[in-house]
């Protein structure tokens, strides 16, 4: 069985597959990807899928509207994938918030998204079902989406695997060595897989690969919780909400039930050793914020649960290119809980890298060697104003 490739893709999350996806079309068989577990088996699968127009800079919105197209495209084109057009409406409770919300959305008007800045009184004419009494001001996209993210790792995975592609799960990396040569050689504890480059793609991992090349990444994995409701909705709509104020977010799910979570942790988690159940303060918690913000839920209760982890960066953005310390090794992490609604634009964006139609300076922002050094920061969670 062939063990020598061109390329090694470390990590089958979502930003993982989106890169076996893109590379796969010249590629194919030169890449293979290895994951410790299954395809999106870790924060992949577990993210709410939300594709939100409402960030806070312009190449981040951008990204997030080239992935909005393709997977509207995909769609129609084939099955597997559903792109959930159901807007979202951004909430604010203080008078500080407003003009920064205020400032987002001119911003994201000036670059063609359809945002609206809305009075507390207009909310109702988006939905009345949601309180506004504390609310001081709101956004509003019809645009924004959602994906099942499980479903956008596996179209991704099996269009790469047609390619050529190979993926071997349950192969966790034990170990990584630079030979002489200049080759990686990949241990895990069925294969060992040689190539010229390796792309690290492992989320909340990848701090810990690159530990085996001896060298350290400016990342802090961190924890955030969900939970599901009944069904308790029956056929009233409401669009998602992000309430900034209150660190909510509410997804309608099919059969009237609602997904809401937030939950976020300002501190570093180990993705070895992490509570993967949402902890009792977090449900009562949320419980009670869903029920100040859409009374309809007092008919409601929890279901179920669950943790994720996200990534952080220093400054929010991720670290995309090729390391500068250890030839043939590119990073493509750090997204900060915003991996899937820019997952298929970063995938294309790092064959462009890799296979020399663009270069660092055309994403400087997201240049992996902006950090001179390794110093301690605060998370700041990536979904806000």
């Amino acid at each position: 069985m062939k063990n020598k490739y061109s390329f090694s893709i470390i990590g089958g999350g979502v930003i993982g597959c989106s890169v076996a996806y893109h590379l796969s079309k010249e590629l194919g068989e030169e890449v293979v990807l290895l994951e410790k577990d299954f395809i999106a088996s870790g924060s992949s699968g577990l993210s709410a899928g939300i594709l939100s127009h409402q960030l806070w800079n312009e190449i981040d919105i951008e990204l997030v509207k080239k992935s909005v197209e393709w997977i509207k495209k995909e769609s129609e084109e084939e099955e597997g994938i559903v792109l959930n057009q159901d807007g979202l409406l951004k909430l604010v409770c203080t008078e500080e918030e407003i003009e920064p919300l205020k400032r987002n959305v001119n911003m994201q008007q000036s670059i063609g998204c359809d945002v609206r800045f809305l009075e507390p009184n207009d909310v109702e004419d988006i939905t009345p079902e949601i309180a506004i009494k504390d609310v001081t001001g709101a956004a509003y996209c019809p645009d924004d989406s959602y994906v099942d993210p499980y479903q956008l790792c596996v179209h991704f995975a099996k269009a790469a695997e047609e390619r050529g592609v190979r993926f071997l799960q349950r192969s966790e990396v034990k170990g990584i060595e630079r030979k002489e040569d200049g080759v990686f050689q990949l241990r895990t504890a069925r294969d060992t897989v040689e190539s010229e480059t390796v792309i690290i793609c492992a989320g909340p991992w990848s701090k810990k690969v690159t530990k085996m090349l001896e060298f350290e990444l400016p990342l802090k994995p961190y924890r955030t919780q969900a939970a599901i409701t009944t069904p308790f909705m029956g056929e009233v709509k409401i669009p998602m909400v992000h309430d900034v104020s209150n660190s909510l977010y509410m997804k309608p799910e099919t059969g009237g039930t609602i997904l809401a979570g937030d939950g976020t942790e300002s501190t570093e988690s180990d993705p070895d050793n992490f509570k993967e159940k949402p902890g009792f303060d977090f449900m009562t918690s949320i419980s009670e914020k869903m029920l100040r913000r859409l009374p309809r839920s007092e008919n409601a209760r929890l279901v179920r649960g669950w943790s994720g982890l996200c990534t952080a960066t220093p400054d929010r953005r991720p670290l995309i290119g090729f390391h500068s310390g250890t030839e043939g090794l590119f990073l493509a992490v750090g997204f900060n809980a915003l991996g899937v609604m820019r997952a298929p634009a970063i995938g294309e964006m790092v064959s462009d890298l890799i296979c020399g139609r663009r270069t660092q300076d055309d994403i400087a922002e997201f240049d992996p060697n902006r950090f001179e050094k390794v110093e301690d920061f605060e998370i700041t969670q990536g979904f806000t104003l």
